[in-house]
């Protein structure tokens, strides 16, 4: 709880003990509570209604010409086609919107790689893991990386080593194996090693 002061209230001018933020006696807060609470009664008589705009109240609207037909109307101050136009206008630009997504999608698919990505591809997928493809290959997505290296072969193996693979694991030699990823050549090493103590 807050600090306890001595306070004077604003309303009838009587000392009394309240927090930091007090600034009316208990009296007055009950009685300035109750008029508050009939005062919204009386702007809002079922209690559930929106609060309604005064009948003062007019929105500001200009004389203004379409840009698009030249007719004449009211409309805001940041309104610059007739209702008409304007839905017209919108049902057009997302028209347009959707083409050029289309069309970008199409020319991305299409673009044929060059041989410095490709060789980018060779260097890094195995080695490096796809985030570094990624990295070094900005204009392609991680599904086109994914796709070009099974096209081309370079893709990680998966499955049972052959015997030659684990010749070679064993003897250390890991540069002799082709689609395997360093992490995984050390593993199964180690797991050779593991099963000819037992």
């Amino acid at each position: 709880m807050g600090r306890v002061n001595a306070k004077v209230c604003r309303e009838c001018g009587i000392s009394f003990q309240g927090g930091p933020n007090a600034q009316f006696c208990p009296s007055c807060r009950t009685v300035r509570a109750r008029q508050q609470k009939e005062d919204w009664e009386c702007r809002n008589p079922s209690g559930n209604e929106p609060r309604q705009k005064p009948d003062n109240y007019r929105q500001r609207l200009f004389s203004k010409n379409c840009l698009l037909c030249g007719v004449t109307f009211r409309g805001g101050s940041s309104a610059q086609y007739c209702p008409p136009c304007a839905k017209k206008r919108n049902s057009l630009q997302v028209i347009e919107y959707r083409k050029e997504t289309k069309d970008r999608a199409k020319n991305h698919k299409r673009q044929e790689w060059s041989t410095e990505e490709i060789s980018v591809l060779e260097k890094h997928y195995n080695q490096d893991g796809i985030q570094r493809c990624v990295d070094l290959l900005p204009t392609r997505t991680m599904q086109a990386i994914q796709e070009m290296a099974r096209r081309i072969g370079v893709a990680r193996k998966r499955g049972n080593y052959t015997q030659a693979e684990l010749e070679a694991i064993k003897q250390g030699f890991y540069d002799k194996i082709e689609g395997r990823t360093l992490s995984a050549l050390k593993t199964m090493r180690s797991r050779i090693s593991r099963s000819s103590k037992k």
